[in-house]
């Protein structure tokens, strides 16, 4: 939740950072998301409270699968921009994708 105990809704950060965006980089995008939170679900995580070994979990379950290099970087500067989003829409107090 937040500082006044509202519980973050992913479906309205993920709104809130598609809506940036437009045709085929919001299709690319939504995707990317949607394979980062069904990950998260699968192993139990929270979104809102991954750290950045959780993204680079992530990464190397997707290289596991075989997945591109390009593709994985794009994934990933995919969760940099929604979590920079998420701290400029005051959702976070930082990014698990910093640095």
């Amino acid at each position: 939740g937040d500082e006044r105990g509202v519980p973050l809704r992913p479906g309205l950060a993920v709104a809130g950072f598609l809506v940036r965006y437009a045709g085929p980089t919001r299709t690319s995008y939504a995707a990317d998301l949607r394979y980062w939170f069904t990950w998260c679900d699968q192993v139990g995580l929270v979104a809102f409270e991954a750290q950045r070994p959780h993204l680079e979990l992530w990464a190397r379950a997707l290289e596991e699968r075989g997945l591109a290099p390009s593709t994985i970087s794009r994934r990933l500067s995919t969760l940099a921009g929604f979590y920079r989003f998420a701290v400029i829409d005051g959702r976070l107090d930082r990014s698990p994708a910093e640095y």
